[in-house]
């Protein structure tokens, strides 16, 4: 796949799909408004996520693939591709289940130049076993978390530039520079 693949609008009503086991509950009617979904692809770095979406602020227990799972404003991050079992239970005892699918996506071509690039000028001192500071440029999983201090460093140079005996050809830093300022992710 080429680009950025945009969010897969799956917007699952919890517990009222076919894949779902339904609403559980000993008396009474499960309250209407269980969350809405969206959900992103992931690459190989466990970069996917689950957006939740209510119109109101969610109360209850949310558990992926049988671990209870604390959202972040509403997100949950950091998810491989594939199936998840989504369980929601809220405070009075309703408790809806489905299976969400969250869709593989490849490396993008200014993510593959600029990794290409940074492994190869950087990575003989950050990567390896132990990477200077503690950034491994050769892993790929590393490189979105780091594009800021990567920008500062190898492209202006501040504090001090990247490598260490000046900044890198202009032909390299731009392709270093695209990727930055698209967004810094795996998927550009």
């Amino acid at each position: 796949m080429r680009g950025r693949q945009a969010f897969i609008s799956v917007s699952i009503l919890l517990g009222f799909l076919a894949t779902g086991t339904g609403c559980r509950k000993s008396q009474g009617r499960c309250p209407e408004g269980f969350p809405k979904l969206s959900v992103t692809s992931s690459s190989e770095c466990r970069d996917g996520r689950i957006v939740l979406s209510a119109g109101r602020r969610l109360t209850g227990a949310l558990m992926i693939d049988g671990q209870v799972v604390r959202p972040d404003a509403d997100t949950v991050r950091g998810l491989s591709a594939g199936s998840h079992t989504l369980s929601w239970s809220d405070p009075g005892g309703c408790t809806a289940d489905t299976v969400i699918f969250i869709g593989g996506r490849a490396f993008g071509q200014r993510f593959l130049a600029a990794s290409g690039v940074l492994s190869r000028h950087c990575g003989g001192c950050h990567g390896g076993v132990n990477p200077h500071a503690g950034i491994d440029l050769n892993n790929p999983c590393q490189l979105p978390v780091h594009a800021e201090r990567i920008r500062a460093r190898a492209l202006a140079g501040n504090p001090s530039p990247m490598p260490p005996p000046g900044l890198l050809p202009d032909s390299l830093l731009r392709i270093i520079d695209a990727w930055v300022a698209s967004g810094g992710g795996t998927d550009l």
